[in-house]
């Protein structure tokens, strides 16, 4: 009994460590990804203002073009990190629920 209480315990102790590592990383990546956006916009106006001016030097505007999607890309790629994270944090929810199911179940049976 005390050894199955001590492996609920652990599993739960784990369950709680991943889930604040995920919240850590899932923090980063949202203040990344809002870094990013603010360089996209920035870059989006630099662009059209450079579109607009008829004297553009055309291999400006094609790397300021390149940069646009590059960014685009980034912020891409951390949505989906995001995204994957999300799942994993809301796998790690379920993980909890069940450890916690458990341990009722065992105070309860001990009564």
């Amino acid at each position: 009994d005390t050894e199955e209480a001590e492996k609920l315990a652990e599993k739960a102790k784990v369950i709680f460590k991943e889930r604040a590592k995920y919240l850590r990383k899932l923090i980063a990546i949202e203040e990344a990804t809002y870094g990013l956006k603010i360089d996209l916009a920035v870059r989006n106006c630099e662009l059209r203002a450079k579109e607009e001016d008829p004297y553009a030097n055309s291999e400006e505007l094609e790397a300021a073009r390149q940069d646009e999607r590059h960014l685009q890309d980034q912020v891409k790629e951390k949505t989906d990190l995001t995204a994957m994270l999300v799942s994993k944090l809301q796998d790690n929810e379920e993980q909890g629920k069940e450890v916690q199911k458990a341990m009722k179940r065992r105070v309860s049976d001990q009564q």
